[in-house]
């Protein structure tokens, strides 16, 4: 797999990240929270992945080069980072990651597995609004940083729960 970081053809800052592999391109873009991959190749008339999006979705998918770019929507160990209407404008939103009483996980049942329920969901009815994926960005760093240093005042970061890495040559 080789990464590279290049100029985001939506907002123009060097923050394009591109992954590749075998199987599928794929590019982020750290500043502006836009996403393409191989899949989104072509136009809005052509392309049969982006027909598939909800149509909130669709109407925030933004078209260059041939190529489809849609807002990020990231789920993280300690909430959720994703695009939403708010005033008839796009805004970034972040729902932390809440414990569910153990009297009200019965509200939430886990699809296929009987008498087995959620532990965790994420808080929608609160969430943090940002204008800019950017400063959503420097919110999720910060909640890190916390997490980190109270894993470290309570004896160790081994408590810390955050997603497995991939070592990238």
């Amino acid at each position: 797999m080789e990464n590279i970081v290049s100029n985001c053809p939506l907002c123009g800052e060097h923050s394009l990240h591109l992954s590749q592999d075998q199987e599928l391109n794929f590019m982020q873009c750290v500043s502006c929270g836009y996403v393409s991959s191989d899949k989104f190749k072509g136009t809005k008339d052509t392309n049969e992945e982006y027909k598939k999006l909800d149509e909130l979705l669709r109407s925030w998918v933004q078209e260059t080069e041939n190529r489809l770019w849609i807002p990020i929507q990231m789920t993280l160990p300690f909430g959720m980072v994703y695009p939403a209407l708010v005033d008839n404008d796009m805004k970034w939103v972040f729902a932390k990651t809440i414990e569910i009483p153990v009297e009200e996980q019965e509200k939430y049942p886990i699809p296929g597995e009987e008498n087995k329920f959620y532990q965790t969901r994420y808080e929608t009815e609160s969430p943090d609004f940002f204008d800019k994926y950017s400063d959503v960005l420097s919110h999720v760093q910060s909640i890190l940083k916390s997490e980190t240093q109270k894993a470290v005042d309570e004896g160790g970061v081994s408590k810390i729960k955050l997603p497995k890495l991939k070592k990238v040559k």
